[in-house]
């Protein structure tokens, strides 16, 4: 059966109607299209108006879903970046706004028996720190993590790439590592290989240092020093490395800006992480960073900050005596485990200005 979806950003209205002036819903009065919320938005007027007939708004709407019957399409009502005013300003505003939005979306789901469905996008801290009755069954009933995997993630990479090469008229690329000049880079890594290292599996991560890359690779062509003409056919390996600095710098601050309004924490969590110097440190090594930062802990903080900090995959542990080092974002499954060793992600450590662990001794 053909499914319907609606991206919940207009106000759709048929042609004929309501006179909103009159405060009427049956004498509504216009010549059909949509009122983006940009419009309302802008429009004083506008805005008063809908505030008056908001009532009558839901009453139709309400009158129009209750018709849908599992005979017709399904209706995915879809909200996203709703997040976007998730900050220190709006936070205890958004967090009630958000915590209605997500009750009535399982609200909406029982009422018209999975016919209409609404769909929150959101992320899933935010989602941990709203009051929602029996959230954790709602979870676990009508959630979904939604993770990028290796093949998935190189896959978008590729038809991007490929879209482009079309319009251009160039060749296409069938993987990753064919975009670069080399096959395999310091220790025998592959580009892609590395590069995914340093991200945390997000389509943005690997859109950053990608683009790091070619604005590197710019910047060497236009060297105003050098009276040689470079010229690239591929993407350069020497640039990868280039690049990496400011996409770490880049990643640390996009971490910052998710959590320092619910967790501010963070901050000194980061400093602690940096203060260690290496990329390997234990947990007696973390507390003693955080004490000289003249923050308080006991051994249940910092297991739990430990906790906030793999959630996050900003580090790993190692399991056991074996050599394999686990990340929440490469390892979704993964649990927490209390180690003897952890290690911050390959992302972050030039931003934090960290040395290998076999350098430290």
């Amino acid at each position: 059966m053909e499914e319907s979806y609606f991206h919940f950003q207009v106000f759709l209205f048929q042609k004929g109607g309501l006179d909103l002036d009159e405060g009427e819903l049956e004498s509504i009065s216009l010549d059909g299209g949509d009122i983006s919320f940009e419009d309302v938005q802008s429009d004083k007027t506008l805005q008063q108006h809908l505030s008056e007939n908001i009532e009558n708004l839901i009453k139709y709407l309400d009158s129009v879903l209750l018709e849908v019957t599992p005979d017709c399409p399904k209706i995915f009502i879809c909200f996203d970046r709703v997040d976007e005013a998730w900050d220190d300003v709006s936070y205890d505003s958004s967090k009630k706004v958000i915590t209605g939005l997500v009750s009535a979306s399982d609200s909406i789901t029982s009422q018209y028996k999975g016919n209409v469905r609404p769909i929150v996008f959101l992320r899933e801290d935010i989602f941990d720190v709203l009051s929602i009755n029996d959230s954790n069954k709602l979870r676990e009933d009508c959630g979904a993590l939604l993770h990028w995997g290796r093949k998935s993630l190189s896959d978008l990479m590729i038809r991007r790439i490929n879209y482009f090469a079309e319009q251009k008229e160039v060749d296409k690329i069938e993987d990753i590592n064919s975009l670069f000049d080399r096959k395999e880079m310091r220790q025998r890594a592959t580009p892609q290989n590395f590069l995914l290292k340093r991200t945390m599996m997000r389509p943005r991560d690997l859109i950053s240092i990608i683009g790091r890359v070619i604005q590197s690779m710019k910047e060497k062509a236009d060297d105003p020093f050098s009276d040689e003409k470079v010229t690239f056919s591929k993407l350069e390996v020497e640039s990868i490395y280039a690049a990496e600095a400011g996409y770490s710098d880049w990643l640390k601050q996009e971490i910052l800006d998710e959590w320092k309004v619910q967790k501010p924490v963070i901050v000194q969590l980061f400093n602690a992480l940096q203060n260690n110097s290496s990329t390997n440190f234990s947990s007696e090594e973390l507390t003693s960073e955080l004490e000289n930062l003249n923050v308080e802990v006991n051994k249940t903080d910092i297991i739990e900050h430990l906790r906030f900090l793999f959630d996050n995959s900003i580090i790993g542990f190692k399991l056991g005596d074996s050599k394999e080092w686990k990340f929440k974002c490469f390892y979704p499954s993964q649990g927490f485990l209390d180690s003897d060793e952890y290690r911050v992600h390959e992302g972050l450590v030039r931003a934090l200005n960290l040395r290998e662990n076999r350098d430290k001794d």
